[in-house]
């Protein structure tokens, strides 16, 4: 198998509030990915594993233009005669995470302490007892001439075989995100010239039939009541968002408005800001 090399490999940490449920966890990941501000090809792969202790979804993305290609950090365990122990491998330029023969962690790094990442793995990962393995790049060269037969657990295609449905949840995401940015500034004026709270218009009915229609209902009533928006979030058929705002009741008229429809987790004052933030959260 052709070894990919690992300086051409991306990670990205998810984290979230509980563990994805199965069902909804792949399209979960390929969301958080494609929304992640960097560009994969369309022949591009991923490999994940969950940290229960930090409650953190471990990325790797990497591009394969075959079946033959093999991430580089996979194959350093290979040749362990303890490979079901937990080890960690230190190269001159990432390190890697092994326990019972599966990847947890990589992470490349420019100089790795061998002190810090020992550091890290027992806070992180919480391993008291681990074997330590450092290869030069000249032992990493001669692994990496070795052939490999090997499949991956955990490794999905970063885009669907129906791409329209990719590209429409994708663009869905974006619109949110961009509507935020809208948000954002429409906030900072309003912080800046003190205007008059505008009351959105009430929402006919039928509008909030079904769960989704809300939460797409409600991102414009945000945008039109200029109300901020810190962080949006979806996870196990929830939307969570923290609105912020300077009036209280601005804040206030706009839950009203979707009654039972959203959930307030808590509404809380920051004295030193001067601003109200409310937690809140709609099923679909």
């Amino acid at each position: 198998m052709k070894i990919l090399d690992a300086k051409n490999i991306s990670t990205l940490s998810i984290k979230v509030t509980e563990q994805i449920d199965k069902k909804h966890l792949i399209q979960f990941l390929r969301t958080n990915i494609l929304n992640s501000q960097h560009f994969f090809a369309k022949n591009s792969y991923f490999y994940y594993h969950y940290n229960i202790f930090s409650f953190t979804y471990e990325v790797i993305i990497y591009e394969k233009r075959s079946s033959k290609i093999i991430p580089e950090p996979f194959i350093l365990n290979k040749e362990n005669p303890n490979k079901k122990e937990t080890t960690v491998y230190i190269t001159p330029s990432y390190f890697v995470l092994f326990d019972k023969g599966e990847l947890l962690f990589f992470k490349s790094m420019t100089t790795p302490n061998k002190n810090d990442i020992v550091l890290y793995i027992q806070q992180i990962y919480k391993f008291d007892q681990f074997d330590l393995v450092e290869l030069s790049f000249e032992e990493l060269e001669k692994l990496k001439e070795k052939e490999y037969t090997m499949s991956l657990n955990h490794e999905i295609a970063l885009y669907e075989d129906n791409s329209f449905k990719v590209f429409a949840s994708f663009l869905f995401f974006s619109l949110i995100l961009f509507g935020s940015l809208l948000v954002y500034t429409h906030i900072k004026k309003q912080n800046q010239n003190m205007i008059t709270p505008i009351n959105p218009s009430p929402l006919p009915q039928k509008i909030l039939n079904k769960p989704l229609d809300t939460v797409k209902a409600f991102i414009n009533s945000i945008a039109t009541a200029t109300i901020y928006i810190k962080k949006i979030s979806f996870i196990n058929n929830k939307f969570h968002t923290t609105l912020y705002d300077k009036d209280k009741s601005k804040i206030l008229t706009l839950i009203k408005q979707y009654n039972k429809k959203i959930k307030v987790k808590s509404l809380k004052y920051d004295s030193k800001n001067k601003i109200y933030s409310m937690e809140v959260t709609i099923e679909y």
